[in-house]
């Protein structure tokens, strides 16, 4: 059973990663024509993953998924962020803007919560190792 557990979660990452590429490069373009990156996904004008809802809580935030395994996915003006990836607690994913003024500029992380031993498998299966602290361990590619 781990071993489909695994896959299931590869294969959701895989699913996704197309995705969070073109919603980054989007921003890229909106940052070339605009000179800053757009806060929320209604000033990017862009169609929003099926099966997307936008959050209340924040303009820049919409949910994939019902309940405890929803995915959330946010754009800020210096990354898009996806928490819960797959439904799994302690998995996330991060693109960063190639004009975003941090360490991570034009990087993408995955970051796994030491206590989810497939989130770290997968992570450490798709980049290679940048940094930990007490909870999580972060990968970069």
């Amino acid at each position: 059973m781990p071993q489909y557990q695994n896959a299931v979660l590869k294969s959701h990452y895989l699913k996704i990663a197309p995705i969070l590429a073109k919603l980054k490069n989007d921003q890229e373009v909106f940052y070339m024509a605009n000179g800053h990156y757009a806060s929320t996904w209604e000033e990017l004008n862009i169609d929003l993953p099926t099966g997307a809802r936008l959050s209340e809580e924040g303009p820049g935030t919409f949910y994939l998924g019902e309940g405890n395994r929803r995915e959330y996915w946010t754009t800020t003006t210096y990354r898009i962020y996806v928490g819960h990836l797959g439904g799994q607690s302690g998995l996330e994913m991060a693109f960063y803007f190639d004009n975003s003024d941090l360490t991570y500029a034009g990087k993408h992380l995955c970051i796994a919560y030491k206590t989810q031993p497939r989130a770290v498998a997968l992570c450490k299966n798709i980049g290679t190792y940048d940094s930990e602290n007490d909870s999580y361990v972060r990968y970069i590619w």
